[in-house]
């Protein structure tokens, strides 16, 4: 007789288990640190003429590290970027506490940054602060959103 789905699932080994929902994905519902790629010097052109997304380093999101003033005018620069890499989808949120949360998959630029449009998320409703050079790129800017940039 077969052994059940259900209990082969379980003893796989972590890379072949599917989804399950009494165990998130998400490290933040696991007491572990979350990590995502930090917003990197790049324009919309630069990554559209590579045809890739170049490396950028991870950096941990830190709920609450970013102070509550600058939560909603620098989502509102993240939110207004033009959007440079559109995917089909989205990505489980790390520091949700539920399963089925998700955020944006695709990328965005002000011509001299890019970001994954999930940061624009993780500012405002988490509170976490992307590498200081981007703040300190958005505040001279004024936080106003981008200009539409093409190409």
């Amino acid at each position: 007789m077969a052994e059940p789905l259900a209990r082969k699932r379980r003893d796989a080994p972590d890379e072949h288990r599917r989804f399950d929902a009494r165990r998130p994905a998400n490290p933040a519902a696991q007491g572990r640190p979350a990590f995502a790629r930090a917003p990197f010097r790049a324009s919309g052109a630069e990554v559209e003429e590579a045809g890739e997304i170049p490396d950028a380093p991870e950096v941990e999101l830190v709920p609450g590290s970013l102070a509550e003033e600058l939560r909603a005018p620098l989502a509102v620069h993240l939110a207004g970027g033009s959007v440079v890499v559109i995917a089909a989808g989205v990505a489980p949120d790390p520091l949700a506490q539920d399963p089925y949360d998700h955020v944006p998959v695709d990328l965005a630029t002000d011509g001299t940054w890019t970001w994954d449009l999930a940061w624009r998320h993780w500012v405002h409703e988490h509170g976490c602060a992307p590498p200081a050079e981007f703040v300190a790129h958005a505040r001279a800017r004024g936080f106003a959103p981008p200009p539409a940039v093409t190409g």
